[in-house]
């Protein structure tokens, strides 16, 4: 018995506060990491390694809810990557998601992300093309009635 304290570092949602002291790393309307930026990966590693280190328990929560992909879409940077790589912005979440498990997982560390990670946004379906690219072992934890 105890307490079990799981860390969450919700990305890429839910990151004003990451915008405020990294601005170079967010889309333009500061709500949300950039994927265009080098720098935006470099920093979530630091910040997820640095977590990691600090909380020894074999959990590690990544967030992954609440994300409006459009965000992406509208600015402009990011749309000219995202077109340069001929992808998505919904494509950007998944492996964006992929990307933090990853992390996680080479840290020793079980992610657990939103069921948006899944495909099940707050109140509508993802395309089921994107529910399959979350890892097996993640844990996926149910915030909403819909799912």
């Amino acid at each position: 018995l105890g307490v079990r304290v799981v860390p969450e570092v919700d990305l890429p949602g839910h990151s004003a506060s990451w915008c405020r002291a990294y601005g170079e790393i967010c889309e333009m309307g500061r709500r949300m990491v950039s994927p265009a930026s080098d720098l935006t990966r470099r920093v979530i590693a630091d910040v997820i390694t640095e977590v990691a280190e600090v909380f020894p328990d074999a959990f590690l929560h990544l967030g992954g809810d609440e994300v409006v992909p459009r965000l992406w879409d509208n600015d402009r940077a990011v749309a000219t990557w995202m077109r340069d790589r001929n992808t998505t912005s919904d494509r950007v979440f998944v492996d964006f998601v992929r990307y933090s498990q990853q992390l996680a997982l080479s840290l020793g560390k079980v992610p657990i992300g939103w069921n948006e990670i899944v495909g099940v946004k707050v109140r509508q379906p993802t395309p089921k093309a994107l529910s399959i690219d979350y890892d097996p072992n993640a844990v996926v934890q149910v915030w909403t009635d819909y799912a």
